[in-house]
């Protein structure tokens, strides 16, 4: 049981820098398309 937490806790973990990384790459593109 504990090792199905810390794969969920990776699996959202991994899912949440991937939200950050998303959201700080998209606004530099934009600003260098500029």
């Amino acid at each position: 049981m504990f090792i199905v937490l810390c794969l969920i806790y990776l699996a959202t973990f991994t899912a949440f820098m991937q939200r950050i990384l998303l959201l700080e790459m998209l606004p530099a593109q934009k600003y260098s398309k500029d």
